[in-house]
């Protein structure tokens, strides 16, 4: 079976958990319609008075980086399954959307596919793909807006360049290693602050096996940081209209140090 014959068959089987569970949980509930909200309304000044968020703001503010992001995505597609009759509701919308963002995750899972190739071997890859195709919780969820899903790209990514380096070559496992650390600062910063919680073990590993010294260490996860700091503050200090806003930041405040996280709902025991 050919490499792209693997990723052809992951892709497959990920579209048809799209197709055979259509509706959304109200968890997808804030990205789901800030992606609508873009893609109907635009970005500009007047059109944020249309958004759903300002109605339904939710327990705490989320990044809207990610819905932006997915909505340029599927312009494109949209309109071209405008074009060939394939929209005939927002739900069709709601699909192609969904269809979007799986099609990127599993492009993440594809280039992890490669690394693990090229690292160990063409089998290991295989049995990579028959395992991840034979699971049910991470096809489902992939392509659901879910703050997960959008942080699911980047680390898979990070996690291809750290095992898909050349071990021979230490210049360029520096570079995949830094890369690495930059992009999973960014992923902490901007959509899942819990990924603090694989970088810093990570980070002392690399560490200890003298992959990189302290300042490359430093200089990596800091640039990236701060650089993340000040996009998700621009961009979702403008969605939100208050100034200044960092949304993960907020959520570690009102879960963690506030301890409110039961305002996101608790089930009662019958």
């Amino acid at each position: 079976m050919s490499s792209i014959a693997f990723d052809l068959f992951l892709l497959s089987i990920v579209w048809i958990h799209v197709f055979l569970a259509p509706y959304t949980k109200v968890e997808e509930s804030f990205n789901l319609h800030a992606t609508h909200d873009v893609l109907m309304y635009g970005v500009g000044p007047d059109a944020l008075k249309n958004y759903d968020h300002f109605t339904f703001p939710g327990a705490v503010p989320r990044t809207f980086l990610g819905s932006v992001l997915l909505a340029w995505f599927s312009t494109p597609v949209i309109a071209l399954a405008n074009k060939l009759g394939f929209v005939s509701s927002k739900f069709d919308l709601q699909i192609i959307v969904r269809l979007v963002l799986a099609t990127l995750n599993t492009a993440g899972l594809c280039y992890m596919r490669r690394a693990i190739s090229r690292r160990f071997s063409y089998t290991t890859s295989t049995l990579f793909v028959l395992l991840t195709c034979s699971q049910f919780h991470l096809l489902f969820w992939m392509g659901r807006t879910l703050p997960n899903m959008f942080a699911l790209l980047p680390v898979n990514i990070s996690t291809s360049l750290l095992i898909g380096h050349n071990p021979v070559s230490v210049r360029q496992s520096k570079r995949a290693h830094k890369a690495a650390i930059a992009l999973l600062s960014f992923t902490a910063v901007v959509f899942r602050a819990e990924i603090v919680l694989l970088l810093a073990p990570l980070s002392f590993q690399l560490l200890f096996t003298r992959k990189l010294t302290v300042l490359e260490l430093i200089k990596a996860g800091l640039y990236s940081s701060v650089t993340s700091i000040a996009l998700t503050i621009l961009v979702d200090s403008y969605f939100w209209q208050t100034f200044p806003l960092w949304p993960e930041l907020h959520g570690i405040y009102f879960n963690v140090y506030e301890g409110k996280s039961v305002e996101w709902g608790v089930r009662v025991i019958l």
